[in-house]
């Protein structure tokens, strides 16, 4: 039989049935019109199957049987409004049935109608308002539509009824999204508590809070934990770039660290040093002591001296020796003096400054640093530190430490200018350059330094882009 003739027979068919269901409507005779369009849809006849529904449906509205198989229909051959409003039919016909709401917002949902979707699962929550996939539902409908306020009340009560991950992590995006970062925190930390498959996404979210909140090593340890727990989890999510500069914040700390062993020890060999000093100059003065009371002329007076000299007198003598071109003797009063008081910032600074006249640099640096750590505003002892610095650094070190200087002594000419020249020589950024010595001039008008200042300004080429 041809399928146009076949057609034909089947509406005949259902035809004549109608008419016996108009006259005298049986249950098996509806539930067999039934399973023959579940035959149909099962066959790939859906367009078949529909039509036989729909007339059905026609005949007898109320049938709850009837609205069920059509509903499935629509949903099967994605006509979602359609199955959405099926659904919602079957619960108005029986209240008893008030669960195929939940069927007729996930059909809306499904065909792009949100807004009607939200009415069917709230109307599915009134009947049943413990149900955590109606509540979670709502929520992702929230979220699409941009209400954050409404999707967390919603997730909220989800997660009350069922806890999982997945909602935990949803939470907590939300409360990023507004900027509320210890809401965030807590849930995605319970998220990445309860390693339920949302584990990954959870650390995600904590590792990010790290960045934001200025916590590298918090972010060091979350980045550990992804890359055991997660391998490659982190590479392929838009935080990727920062592990970059996660990896640059440990070289620095790295570095920070050597630099601060490396200056313990140079503390620990200098308070070392200076009691070899102040024990040969005991050792000296005993000795000159023992010779005068033999009668032998050791010391220039007649007397040796009586008690131990005050922190004022040693670096008056010191001052005396480096007078005299006694750069040795002056280095030995100044370490006496230290050893005194460890604490005089001025002893340190003198110290250093004889060191560095005796070609002692290594020696000079550490010294002009504790200077500096004593009185960091004191701009006279940060000029000393910077001038013996500038020997024993690379010219990009030496930057950044006349960067810092001035962020820390904002107000001195010296520094300022001092980094002007650096920016134009070692830097190469004529524009900050031109900036600090435009400073400078502003900030020192009568500076012996100041005609030179305005040469090497005028002497600069166009400035370029770079920002102080």
């Amino acid at each position: 039989m041809r399928s146009g003739s076949l057609k034909h027979f089947v509406f005949a068919t259902f035809s004549t049935s109608l008419i016996f269901f108009a006259c005298a409507p049986r249950e098996a005779d509806i539930q067999e019109t039934v399973r023959k369009a579940t035959f149909q849809l099962d066959h790939n006849q859906e367009k078949e199957a529909i039509d036989l529904l729909e007339s059905l449906n026609a005949a007898f509205p109320e049938n709850t049987e009837v609205l069920e198989a059509l509903a499935f229909a629509y949903a099967q051959t994605d006509q979602g409004v359609l199955a959405g409003i099926t659904f919602a039919q079957i619960a108005e016909a029986d209240r008893a049935q008030s669960q195929f709401l939940l069927y007729a917002g996930e059909s809306m949902r499904t065909a792009g109608e949100p807004l009607r979707a939200v009415s069917y699962y709230e109307r599915y929550l009134e009947t049943f308002p413990d149900s955590s996939t109606a509540w979670k539902s709502l929520g992702e409908i929230s979220e699409s539509l941009n209400e954050p306020m409404q999707a967390a009340e919603a997730y909220l009560r989800a997660h009350q009824l069922n806890p999982t991950g997945e909602i935990a992590v949803r939470v907590g995006k939300i409360f990023m999204e507004m900027n509320n970062q210890a809401q965030a925190k807590s849930w995605y930390q319970d998220a990445a508590d309860r390693a339920d498959g949302a584990g990954s996404q959870a650390l995600l979210g904590l590792f990010e809070i790290a960045l934001i909140e200025q916590d590298p090593a918090d972010a060091e340890v979350i980045a550990r934990k992804l890359d055991r727990d997660y391998p490659g989890e982190l590479e392929v999510s838009p935080l990727a770039q920062k592990r970059l500069e996660l990896r640059a914040w440990r070289q620095k700390q790295d570095e920070l660290a050597r630099q601060l062993a490396e200056q313990e020890r140079i503390t620990r060999e200098l308070r070392e040093k200076a009691a070899r000093e102040t024990a040969a100059l005991a050792a000296a003065r005993k000795a000159a002591a023992d010779r005068a009371s033999a009668g032998e002329a050791a010391w220039p007076s007649a007397k040796p001296p009586v008690g131990p000299p005050s922190i004022e007198k040693l670096l008056s003598d010191g001052d005396a020796s480096i007078a005299d071109g006694d750069l040795t003797g002056a280095i030995q009063s100044y370490w006496q003096a230290i050893k005194i008081d460890d604490r005089d910032a001025r002893s340190w600074y003198l110290l250093s400054d004889a060191q560095f006249t005796d070609n002692q640099s290594a020696w000079a640096e550490a010294t002009a640093m504790e200077a500096v750590r004593r009185e960091p505003q004191n701009a006279r002892y940060t000029l000393h530190y910077l001038k013996v610095i500038q020997s024993t650094k690379k010219p990009a070190d030496f930057l950044r430490e006349l960067v810092k200087a001035r962020k820390r002594i904002a107000d001195s000419p010296e520094i300022t200018l001092a980094l002007a020249r650096a920016y134009s020589i070692i830097g190469r950024s004529h524009r900050n350059a031109a900036i600090l010595y435009r400073e400078f001039l502003a900030m020192a008008p009568g500076h012996a330094e100041r005609v030179a200042a305005e040469e090497e300004l005028a002497a600069l080429p166009g400035q370029g882009d770079e920002t102080f």
